[in-house]
């Protein structure tokens, strides 16, 4: 939200109340279906929490299990617990992915909930940004990454093996360039 504040937006933020407990929550935090986003009023979906509502948070394994499960057995389209609009967004975008650890529950979490709404046959390709997987036996270390890519590429992900802090660089090199060559 803040880095949208400082493009003179205003993001909307939306906590997804996975876990119960909406009644205590601010109307405006509150996953609104009938919000039409826009360019200059945004949405920002904190999907895994938000420090003014501990019981959104998703920080155990245990809550990662129970919003997997959650998630899952969601199939209220009237008042769902993960908003239509972002079940759509995730279905039909261009998603990138940086700085998650493909071992770590966070990203995996995540990744598991992205194809629960993704089609992966007709889902633009999305991007992960990776770093190499670090093994103790060298020998297996390009086995896991030929092992990934494949896996990845199945559900339309391509994965650059890079450091995260180089590709945004590389990123912003381009933008720059792109948004010079606009003015």
């Amino acid at each position: 939200e803040q880095a949208l504040e400082a493009e003179n937006k205003k993001p909307r933020t939306q906590v997804i109340f996975w876990s119960g407990g909406k009644l205590n929550s601010r109307p405006e935090h509150t996953p609104d279906p009938l919000y039409e986003p826009t360019d200059t009023e945004p949405v920002v979906y904190h999907l895994f929490g938000l420090e003014d509502y501990p019981q959104t948070i998703v920080l155990t394994e245990d809550d990662f299990m129970n919003f997997l499960i959650t998630v899952v057995e969601d199939t209220n389209t009237q008042n769902p617990i993960i908003p239509l609009r972002l079940r759509e967004g995730l279905a039909e975008s261009r998603l990138l992915l940086l700085g998650y650890h493909v071992r770590d529950w966070d990203f995996r979490v995540l990744f598991r909930f992205i194809l629960k709404w993704r089609g992966t046959e007709s889902a633009p390709r999305g991007m992960l940004i990776q770093l190499k997987p670090g093994t103790k036996q060298s020998g297996n270390k390009e086995k896991s990454v030929e092992y990934l890519s494949h896996y990845f590429d199945k559900k339309q992900f391509e994965i650059e093996w890079t450091n995260p802090e180089k590709f945004i660089q590389m990123l912003w090199g381009e933008w720059d360039k792109y948004r010079k060559g606009q003015s």
